[in-house]
């Protein structure tokens, strides 16, 4: 019988939250050196108070990679240029910052159909303290990031999909607050990814779709796309012939077609009501 697993997540002095995991697509014989890969993402906390589990003041996102199809796992070497990895020589800006001077989560990692990493994260401030009741819409800091990496997730190269020079300010001061990013890759086209967040704070909320094409001299981020049609903490996926369907809070399922200009709504698929006892 083959080993138990190692558990990914087992570091002491270390506290992980919000996983999201994802394996390579190709077969174990198209894998160099015949690896077998699995990646897994995870938040790693800062706590402001060690007595307090509740009183989570920074965070950072961290990579865990497999080669044997999830029997034993690394950290990945990729997590020096990801926000928080206190990396002075870092390319990407918040690459150089500490864990305690970064909020980074909501992650979300998936493969591409030839082994091209993908990760998505919210990135925002972090708290000065358990006592700091500083509210969303006027943290200082708020953007999404997308970063890609061969196989193996040895190195990340990130960009800045949307951030808070693009949201609105009300007339209180508040200001919109982008959100809940979800990420999903085309099987047909590897260099292409989606990505939907929300504008919260501002009325009506903001509901944008935006494309990534990865290319040789870097990726080019779409403009967003809002009057789609969609609901609130949309979820992504592909079918394999590059078909994107999204479905949104209100179970409300859209198939969408992949154009030059990035994605538009084909058709609308279907729609069913809820009720909750």
């Amino acid at each position: 019988m083959p080993a138990p697993p190692q558990l990914a997540f087992l570091n002491a002095g270390k506290r992980n939250g919000e996983f999201s995991v994802a394996y390579d697509p190709r077969a174990v014989a198209q894998q160099a050196g015949n690896t077998n890969y699995v990646y897994a993402a995870a938040q790693e906390l800062t706590l402001g108070d060690p007595t307090v589990p509740s009183c989570i003041i920074a965070k950072k996102t961290v990579v865990y990679v497999s080669a044997d199809g999830g029997q034993t796992w690394t950290l990945a070497p990729g997590n020096a240029d990801l926000p928080g990895a206190n990396n002075p020589g870092a390319a990407f800006d918040r690459a150089r910052l500490a864990q305690n001077q970064v909020w980074a989560t909501d992650q979300t990692i998936r493969v591409a159909s030839d082994g091209t990493v993908y990760l998505t994260i919210l990135d925002d401030s972090p708290y000065a303290s358990c006592q700091d009741l500083t509210i969303l819409e006027r943290t200082a800091f708020n953007r999404i990031e997308l970063f890609t990496s061969a196989p193996g997730a040895g190195h990340f190269t990130g960009v800045v999909v949307v951030d808070d020079s693009e949201g609105t300010t009300n007339s209180n001061g508040t200001r919109e607050f982008f959100d809940l990013p979800q990420l999903a890759v085309s099987p047909a086209d590897p260099n292409l990814a989606v990505i939907f967040y929300s504008g919260n704070f501002v009325s009506p909320t903001v509901l944008a779709l935006r494309t990534v094409q990865r290319t040789a001299s870097g990726m080019i981020v779409s403009q967003p796309q809002t009057n789609l049609g969609l609901a609130s903490e949309s979820a992504l996926a592909f079918d394999e012939a590059g078909l994107l369907y999204v479905v949104g809070s209100d179970l409300s399922v859209k198939q969408f077609r992949r154009r030059p200009a990035g994605v538009r709504r084909l058709r609308f698929l279907g729609r069913r009501t809820a009720s909750r006892s």
